[in-house]
């Protein structure tokens, strides 16, 4: 698929989708090696916060964001 206007926003929602299933697989990963007795951890020490008062929202990036952000973009225009 080309991106175009008419596309961005399936664009940026396979974006973001992918991105948090790599953070969700990653994290998986992690806890599994650190189960097994191994540390293991590539995620940012401090994670992205926002706080607004009413809701508070946390994200701490790794390689798996990045991975999962690649697929979502591969998958977009293999579609």
């Amino acid at each position: 698929m080309v991106l175009n206007k008419k596309n961005l926003a399936q664009f940026i929602g396979l974006l973001v989708l992918g991105s948090l299933a790599g953070s969700l697989a990653w994290e998986i990963v992690e806890r599994i090696v650190n189960v097994a007795g191994n540390a293991l951890s590539l995620s940012l020490a401090a994670p992205l916060s926002v706080d607004l008062h009413v809701i508070a929202l946390s994200f701490r990036p790794n390689i798996g964001t990045l991975s999962g952000a690649a697929a979502g973009i591969v998958l977009f225009f293999l579609l």
